[in-house]
């Protein structure tokens, strides 16, 4: 438990009775957690009546019953701060924040203005002259209380002072502010009286949007409500409202009924989220109070999607869209899919390294992935027959000069042309009637000269027939972004000043797997188009295994290009080398080896051998799983005993 905020109404009618009930809450939570991690503010109740806005006595009673315990409590009028906001000495002494790793919470005094009394007019006390003095003075003024719900100006600016006070809040911390009165109607039903909501609610929503507070919780209305409030921050209709999460405190006094919500912040401060659990009272015969989930707030993602509707999840960089696509996906089925999926990254950056929380099988295995998937010239075999760098460099033609040809042009009349494209497939050569054939899930790419802030940038926008989002999306990103320097570094050559802009990618069927995929090719394979010399490292292992400088960098060198032959943890089939492990074998021919490697080359041999005879798309996997596993293993057994253990020792 990080935080409890209590929303006010300690007692009823400021009576302190129920300040003392509340003391032996107050007591319960210390046991939990420090002080000043609960947050407690007025509610109408627990001002004074009898002293009016401005006096101290008017929080005598909820500042002993909070500040003196060491609780959160909001700046109050008359006692933290000046008319103009400026903050007393006072303030300082008691915590008016509460501050976590990723989220912070804003307490805001709503409450000062109740049961103020509103001045009588000269005319009103004549009139009143000959009527008894107590009966006058009672029924004056109570005609002239009000129950008046309103944070002040000058609260709100002490409250922007405190928050510059305290140092930036970073932009990815969730922001919480509470308060007593509702902003919205929370029900149907009707309170006839005057003042029933904040006096001043359009000034407060802006200074919510304002503070980029992501969540308000209140009390008041003792309603279980739970919506999304969007406050218009320009006139422009075109521009998006700032969206606000609303929890009111359900408060119900009911058996059985709600009493309050526990929020659960989700795990990723770049896809922020709060699943909300409702707290169901116990019974006078004995029940427990229970827990029940209530709903997944995904702060991120406000606005709902018809289901089977295009969806689009977007964000600021690569970071934050992989994190609010993974989010999306977590409680989804296994396998379940999202048609017409569409992710944007506004400022993309560097890709060259895989996104924050990306679950890399092993170091390297990203990028060595993007190289060889964009590799102009790869070689092929009759199981692989195709990448997306032969089919956008070589194929058919270089395509990445043709589009940024098509650019160059239509700069100097100010045309952003959107014919600028790159297709890997032809459905024609590569897939019958009959649905035979393979071709790529990556379909197009789209590229697109953009103003913004007076220069021009360049949009890349890849499209897939299916996509697979938690491994594989990365990877197409960085593939884009690859695709997209390479069209900016042409139109500079040729004179053309353009910056990199967003990247998009559209997928018809989007799904995201729970294990690391299978590679088509093994990195072994990959080699072969790109690290050959890798791979007469490997071998010059095996001729000369004396000579090795250092022999625990070979061994680690091997353990990387096994990681990918290896089986799953699902006891599937992983990829098999074709190329790779014969092209050591190859290399090393020319020389006869030590003794030291005569038991890895035998090893390597047989394994070799079952790769070019198994069958690796078996109706039951188990056999050809078995014996995988006993060449790899004789054949790790002969590294460790020719270039010590993977591990080092």
């Amino acid at each position: 438990m990080e935080a409890v905020v209590i929303s006010g109404d300690l007692t009823n009618q400021a009576k302190r009775d129920g300040y003392q009930f509340f003391g032996e809450l107050a007591a319960i939570l210390l046991g939990q957690l420090a002080p000043e991690r609960v947050v407690v503010v007025p509610g109408n109740h627990d001002v004074d009546k009898a002293h009016q806005p401005g006096e101290r006595e008017r929080y005598a009673e909820f500042l002993d019953a909070t500040r003196e315990r060491g609780f959160a409590t909001p700046l109050l009028d008359g006692i933290d701060f000046e008319a103009d906001g400026t903050l007393t000495e006072e303030a300082g002494k008691y915590p008016h924040l509460v501050r976590g790793e990723d989220f912070v919470i804003v307490p805001i005094n709503s409450s000062h203005f109740c049961w103020m009394v509103e001045p009588a007019s000269s005319s009103l006390l004549e009139g009143l002259a000959s009527v008894p003095e107590q009966v006058v003075d009672g029924a004056t003024q109570e005609l002239r209380t009000y129950d008046m719900p309103r944070v002040s100006n000058a609260q709100m600016l002490a409250l922007r002072r405190l928050l510059k006070a305290e140092g930036s809040i970073p932009s990815t911390t969730l922001r919480l502010a509470t308060l007593h009165h509702q902003l919205l109607p929370v029900d149907a039903r009707e309170e006839v009286k005057a003042f029933e909501g904040l006096t001043n609610l359009g000034a407060v929503r802006e200074f919510l949007a304002d503070l980029e507070i992501d969540v308000v919780l209140h009390g008041h209305k003792h309603a279980a409500a739970l919506y999304w409030d969007r406050v218009a921050v320009t006139g422009r209709l075109e521009d998006s409202p700032h969206t606000i999460l609303v929890s009111a405190a359900p408060a119900d006094f009911e058996p059985g009924r709600p009493v309050g919500r526990v929020l659960r912040l989700g795990q990723s401060s770049l896809a922020p989220e709060v699943d909300i659990e409702e707290i169901r009272a116990g019974t006078p015969f004995g029940s427990q109070p229970t827990r029940t989930p209530l709903a997944l707030a995904r702060i991120w993602r406000p606005n709902g999607v018809e289901e089977g509707g295009a969806e689009v999840i977007a964000g600021e960089d690569f970071d934050t869209v992989y994190a609010r696509l993974q989010s999306r996906f977590e409680r989804l089925p296994a396998d379940a899919a999202l048609r017409y999926l569409i992710c944007e990254i506004a400022r993309p950056g560097s890709l060259d390294h895989p996104p924050r929380g990306y679950p890399e099988p092993h170091d390297g295995w990203f990028s060595d992935l993007v190289e060889w998937w964009q590799f102009p010239e790869p070689h092929f075999d009759t199981e692989v027959t195709f990448n997306h760098g032969d089919r956008i460099h070589r194929r058919w033609g270089e395509q990445t000069a043709a589009a940024a040809r098509l650019l160059s042009n239509a700069i100097p009349n100010d045309i952003a042309t959107t014919r600028a494209s790159i297709l890997l497939i032809d459905p024609q050569l590569e897939a019958s009637p009959a649905g035979e054939g393979e071709f790529p899930s990556f379909v197009s790419i789209q590229l697109q000269l953009v103003e913004r802030g007076g220069s021009y940038e360049l949009d890349c926008t890849g499209s897939f027939r299916k996509q697979e989002m938690r491994y594989w999306w990365p990877i197409n990103v960085a593939e884009l972004g690859r695709v997209r320097d390479e069209v900016m570094s042409r139109l500079k050559a040729s004179g053309r000043q353009v910056r990199a802009g967003k990247i998009r990618t559209i997928a018809a069927y989007a799904i995201a797997r729970g294990a690391i995929p299978v590679v088509a090719h093994a990195a072994v394979d990959r080699a072969v188009d790109r690290e050959q010399v890798e791979l007469w490292r490997l071998a010059y292992g095996l001729m000369e295994p004396e000579q090795v400088v250092d022999p625990a960098e070979l061994r680690s060198r091997w353990d990387y290009y096994l990681e990918d032959l290896r089986p799953r943890e699902d006891d599937s089939l992983p990829a098999r080398s074709r190329r790779g492990l014969q092209a050591v074998l190859s290399f090393a021919a020319v020389g006869s080896g030590g003794d030291g490697a005569a038991g890895v080359r035998a090893a390597l041999e047989e394994l070799v051998e079952f790769y070019g005879t198994a069958d690796f798309k078996p109706t039951d996997p188990a056999p050809v799983l078995l014996a995988l596993r006993q060449r790899l293993r004789t054949l790790e057994m002969a590294l460790d005993q020719a270039y010590g253990s993977a591990s080092g020792t």
